[in-house]
């Protein structure tokens, strides 16, 4: 929580929330941030300034004059700045809030300057190219499955890249259509994921085995030179195709999902210009890499969004 530890009674609590007015920018695009200051105390708090610090502007910052006073229990719009993305700018881009806030003693009858606050670096927000790219993701379709690969895909999502499962964004009635359906997505697609769960227990390595039918989806995003991510969870057994990828496979503990998204944060960049460039050799290295631990991969994880919010209280 920010604001400061003092000993004494609570005097103001709030929270800052923010929205951006898109999900994902494109380099040299314009925007706006919109904020909002939900009053939680019983005095009127008073926000002078807002601005916004992204990581290529080093201690520039967008910023305005507010001038707004939330009375308490309010929820209430502050300011809207507008900011332009430089037109060299791509990837995840970290920013910081800063806000200045007074409060209203009631008992002494005077405005308190609580200072100057800032957010700190731990937020981001995605600038990719348009248009977005199109990801074949092979994964199962169970409960169990989708519970596990529905967070790696809205991962994936975030980097810029539409995904098509058959059975959950392509719905095939008839069976038979089934192949050259599933087929014609992955050719159509620019990469494909795969995403390995537990299908079954192999008798003899006492490991599990992940769905058949993936080795067949990624032969096949193999035949035609499709980039391609195996992200196997760990203590699974590759067979067919994908056991010969060895050390460019990512694998992911489903109660450490940081960890994969840390991973992809490194990765998916590489493979967005593997798809604009035709060229897969660059990617694979990275993947590599990352796979077999060369790359570090570490440091605080980031919240990326659309919006953020922050908690803040001052105490006497």
């Amino acid at each position: 929580m920010e604001g400061g530890k003092t000993r004494g009674k609570t005097m103001a609590t709030w929270t800052l929330r923010w929205n951006f007015n898109k999900s994902t920018y494109s380099p040299g695009e314009c925007g706006n941030i919109s904020f909002w200051l939900e009053n939680s105390s019983n005095n009127i708090l008073f926000v002078s300034d807002i601005g916004i610090q992204f990581d290529w502007m080093e201690n520039k910052f967008y910023h305005v004059d507010c001038g707004n006073q939330i009375s308490p229990q309010k929820n209430d719009l502050v300011s809207v700045i507008d900011f332009e993305i430089p037109p060299t700018k791509v990837g995840q881009v970290v920013y910081n809030i800063y806000y200045h806030l007074y409060e209203f003693d009631r008992t002494k009858k005077q405005w308190i300057d609580l200072g100057e606050r800032w957010t700190g670096k731990k937020h981001f927000i995605n600038i990719f190219p348009t248009p977005f790219y199109k990801a074949f993701i092979s994964r199962g379709l169970r409960p169990e499955d989708q519970a596990i690969g529905d967070p790696i895909v809205r991962l994936i999502r975030c980097w810029g890249f539409e995904t098509t499962t058959v059975g959950i964004e392509k719905i095939v009635k008839d069976y038979h259509h089934l192949s050259p359906t599933i087929r014609n997505e992955i050719i159509n697609a620019d990469c494909l994921i795969a995403i390995a769960t537990p299908r079954y227990l192999d008798a003899f390595s006492g490991l599990w085995r992940t769905l058949e039918w993936l080795q067949s989806e990624v032969g096949i995003a193999y035949g035609v030179n499709k980039p391609i991510i195996i992200i196997k969870q760990k203590d699974i057994i590759l067979g067919g195709l994908p056991s010969t990828f060895k050390n460019s496979v990512l694998e992911f503990d489903p109660t450490n999902i940081e960890d994969l998204e840390r991973k992809l944060s490194i990765l998916m960049p590489s493979l967005r210009d593997c798809i604009a460039t035709k060229k897969n050799q660059e990617f694979f290295q990275t993947l590599g890499a990352i796979a077999m631990g060369a790359i570090a991969i570490g440091g605080a994880l980031l919240v990326g969004g659309i919006a953020g919010y922050v908690l803040g209280s001052t105490t006497r």
